[in-house]
């Protein structure tokens, strides 16, 4: 990937990702995803950020209480 940056096939559980790279893994960013919440579990030492648009913030009608669930995890969000 450019910059050591990976876009991950999809079709592959994260978990496992996870486990593989564990070792290697700097940070996961993601959007509102439960994913990110498993990083957090499985890889405490790790940067977790989470990203969402302001226009999927005002589409997606969870999104206030999830930024809010990851706040409180000190799961960095980042709205772009």
């Amino acid at each position: 990937g450019v910059n050591n940056v990976f876009e991950l096939d999809a079709k592959l559980p994260i978990e496992f990702y996870y486990l593989k790279f564990r070792k290697t893994l700097k940070m996961v960013v993601g959007s509102l995803s439960t994913s990110l919440l498993t990083a957090h579990c499985m890889l405490p030492d790790i940067q977790v950020l989470s990203t969402i648009s302001r226009e999927n913030i005002k589409n997606e009608p969870q999104a206030p209480m999830i930024i809010e669930l990851f706040n409180k995890l000190g799961i960095e969000t980042k709205v772009i």
